[in-house]
């Protein structure tokens, strides 16, 4: 006897996946940002590259400041929001976090999201007008080590905050799979 494979269960499941591409990702885009930004705070204060290993630490600070320096003063006397070497060695934040929450890296990262096609959407974080005083931007120097920079790259998704993401597209797809 021939055996018989019943598949309506299948079918039903076939069927709400291929509702998958009409669906409105715009919830999880947007908590997919909040994770970034997240990760991007919380893995620079604690001293961690995009790839979950500790950045090399500044040899050159802290120094005690002599006196108190005014951070409006040297913020509205520097172009681009950069310390002078002064200021700079008196800080006591981790590499590229020198003012800690205060920093560039930090206060300037910025996060999106759009819809590639049907079946496509992506979420991603940049740092916008982190520059030098002449107006460049310095990170991606730090990112590939160029001169006599470590490398410190945080150009990419941690380990665990994209563990945390894909948990958050598993949840995400069930419960919109229910729905349906």
């Amino acid at each position: 006897m021939p055996a018989k494979l019943i598949t309506t269960g299948l079918d039903r499941l076939i069927r709400k996946a291929g509702s998958l591409s009409a669906l409105d990702m715009t919830g999880l885009l947007l908590d997919w940002e909040d994770l970034l930004d997240r990760d991007n705070e919380a893995g620079i204060l604690a001293g961690i590259d995009g790839y979950g290993r500790p950045i090399t630490p500044v040899k050159y600070r802290p120094k005690p400041p002599k006196r108190r320096i005014s951070a409006t003063f040297v913020i509205l006397n520097r172009p681009n929001d950069n310390p002078t070497t002064s200021w700079y060695r008196t800080m006591d934040g981790p590499a590229l976090a020198p003012r800690r929450k205060d920093s560039r890296s930090i206060k300037n990262f910025v996060t999106a999201h759009q819809r590639l096609s049907d079946r496509a959407w992506v979420a991603y974080g940049a740092w916008k007008n982190v520059l030098d005083p002449a107006g460049r931007p310095f990170l991606p120097c730090h990112f590939r080590g160029e001169g006599r920079l470590p490398v410190r790259d945080l150009a990419h998704v941690r380990p665990d905050t994209e563990r945390q993401a894909r948990s958050m597209l598993q949840a995400f797809v069930r419960r919109k799979l229910k729905e349906a």
